[in-house]
C-alpha cells in the first residue's frame, strides 16, 4: 500500500479523540451503561468504545486532506439520542477551503478495517437513509475503509492509544507509561475504498433471517489412505471434468445462490456415510472454482476439501440467522474486481475523492 494512504498520528489528534469520549460521557441523555446492560460504562469504558472509530475517523479525513490540500472535518459534535436518530450525516461533514467552509461535494462512509474482517459494506437501513436523505450525493457516495495499526514491537496491551496518550502527557518522575506505544508509533492506512454504487452493483444482499456464510473452503484430512482406497465413511460420487457448474449445498441440503460455483479442471466429488448432504472435493488436477460471492479460490493437485456452504453464526451463543439486513463483499470478491478492473484501485478511489470532494 503507498505511504500516501498511511497517516502518522500526532498527540493532537489523540487529545482530539479523548476529548470527544470526554464530552460524550458528560452528555447527561447518554446511556452509562454498554450494549451488553451489564453493568454502568465508566469514561475509560466510552475511550474504550468510541476511541479507535473516532481515531480512525480523524486519520483517513487527514490522509484525504493531504491529498487534495484541502481540510477536511469530521464531526465530533455530541448529539442526545433523539438528534442520532433523526441524523443522518456524512463522517467528513465540512470543507474548508482558502478559509472558507462549504459543504463536501461528495458523502463519505468511514469504516473500520482489521486484518481478520472477511466482509465489507454497510447495513442496509444506512443506505437506505442515504438514498432517501441525500438523494443527490447516490453517485457520489464512497466507504472507506481503514485501520489504526502500531508501528512497533510491543504486545497487544502494551498498544494502547490512551496509555501511549497518558505516556506523552504526565509528566511525573514518579510514575512510568513507558511500557505502552509512543504516539508517533501509531498509524492509519486505507485499505478499501469503493462507491456506494459498486457495492450495490457488484456486492450482494444478505437479508435478516439468513446466515453468514464462511468465505473459504477448509482443508479436508483423511480422504484416501495408505493404500490408495477411501478413508472408511467416505464413498466416491462422481468425477468432475473440465468446465462445469457446480452447486454447494448446506450440510442440511439446502440450495443457496452463494453455492453455485463455476468449474475448471478435474477433481473427485466425495460424499459422507454419515451425513448425506456432506461433500468433498478431491483434486486431481489444477483447478479453479469461482463466483460473484466469494470469488476465485485455485487448488493443486492432491488437495482437499470440505465442498458446503457453512453458517458462520453456527456454534455462536443465540440465534444463528442474522438479525438485520446488509449489502456486503467478500474481501476476497473485492480483491478480485479491483484485480479484473471493474472497480478501482484503493489507491485511484482516494484519488478521485480527493479531487471531487
Amino acid at each position: 500500500m503507498p505511504d500516501q494512504l498511511i497517516y502518522n498520528f500526532t498527540k493532537d489528534d489523540i487529545k482530539e479523540v479523548i476529548d470527544f469520549c470526554k464530552n460524550y460521557h458528560l452528555e447527561e441523555t447518554k446511556r452509562s451503561t454498554g450494549r451488553t446492560g451489564s453493568g454502568p460504562r465508566s469514561f475509560g469504558g466510552e475511550i474504550d468504545a468510541f476511541g479507535p472509530g473516532k481515531l480512525n475517523e480523524i486519520g483517513i479525513s487527514k490522509i484525504i486532506s493531504k491529498i487534495c490540500n484541502k481540510e477536511c472535518l469530521i464531526d465530533n459534535e455530541i448529539y442526545s439520542n433523539y438528534q442520532v436518530g433523526q441524523n443522518v450525516k456524512p463522517d467528513i461533514i465540512k470543507i474548508k477551503e482558502d478559509n472558507n467552509l462549504r459543504d463536501p461535494k461528495l458523502y463519505i462512509e468511514i469504516k473500520p478495517f482489521f486484518q481478520n474482517d472477511e466482509w465489507l459494506g454497510m447495513r442496509a437501513d444506512q443506505i437506505e437513509s442515504i438514498e432517501r436523505i441525500h438523494a443527490n450525493k447516490l453517485n457520489g457516495t464512497y466507504l472507506i475503509f481503514g485501520e489504526i495499526l502500531y508501528d512497533d514491537k510491543k504486545n497487544q496491551k502494551e498498544r494502547d492509544f490512551l496509555g501511549a496518550f497518558l505516556k506523552s502527557s504526565l509528566l511525573d518522575n514518579n510514575y512510568s507509561f513507558d511500557e505502552f506505544s509512543n504516539i508517533t508509533d501509531i498509524k492509519c492506512k486505507i485499505h478499501y475504498a469503493f462507491s456506494l454504487n459498486n457495492l450495490k452493483s457488484l456486492g450482494h444482499f444478505y437479508p435478516k433471517g439468513g446466515i453468514i456464510p464462511e468465505t473459504t473452503f477448509k482443508v479436508a484430512k483423511q480422504i484416501f489412505n495408505k493404500d490408495g482406497n477411501l478413508w472408511k465413511g467416505k464413498k466416491d460420487i462422481r468425477d468432475i471434468s473440465g468446465e462445469e457448474n457446480i452447486q454447494a449445498n448446506t450440510l442440511d441440503g439446502k440450495e443457496l445462490d452463494c453455492g453455485k460455483f463455476k468449474f475448471n479442471g478435474n477433481a473427485k466429488l466425495l460424499g459422507d456415510d454419515k451425513n448425506k448432504f456432506k461433500r468433498y472435493l478431491f483434486f486431481t488436477d489444477e483447478t479453479i472454482l469461482e463466483n460473484e460471492y466469494f470469488g476465485k479460490f485455485k487448488f493443486k493437485k492432491g488437495d482437499a476439501i470440505f465442498f458446503n456452504i457453512k453458517n458462520k453464526l453456527e456454534g455462536f451463543q443465540g440465534s444463528s440467522a442474522k438479525n438485520i439486513d446488509d449489502w456486503w463483499f467478500t474481501v476476497n470478491r473485492l480483491k478480485q474486481l479491483i484485480d479484473e478492473e471493474k472497480i478501482d484501485t484503493t489507491q485511484a478511489t482516494i484519488g478521485k475523492i480527493a479531487k471531487e470532494i
